[in-house]
């Protein structure tokens, strides 16, 4: 879906994040991203960047990435049991 979002007409950086699930702190209207994996996360990565270098000026090519630790959220670059270190590897 993120990937899929129409190009804005002003400047706009992008962010990527390895997962998402916020319903432990929303009841209602949480935010959560099912069936993620390294593997799609580096094609995400990997649509950024292009995005980025394609539409930004050199000097401004940044994206953001969401989070090195969020853990209560699920969504973390650390290495951990599941993945090992493959999200790290994958946003190499």
């Amino acid at each position: 879906n993120m990937m899929n979002k129409p190009n804005f007409d002003y400047k706009y950086f992008k962010c990527v994040c390895p997962s998402w699930d916020n319903s432990a702190r929303r009841k209602y209207k949480a935010a959560l991203y099912i069936d993620t994996s390294p593997t799609l996360f580096k094609k995400w990565v990997k649509h950024t960047v292009d995005y980025t270098k394609i539409t930004l000026p050199k000097d401004e090519q940044l994206f953001f990435i969401n989070a090195w630790n969020e853990w209560g959220e699920g969504c973390h670059l650390e290495p951990d049991v599941k993945n090992g270190f493959s999200i790290l590897e994958a946003f190499r």
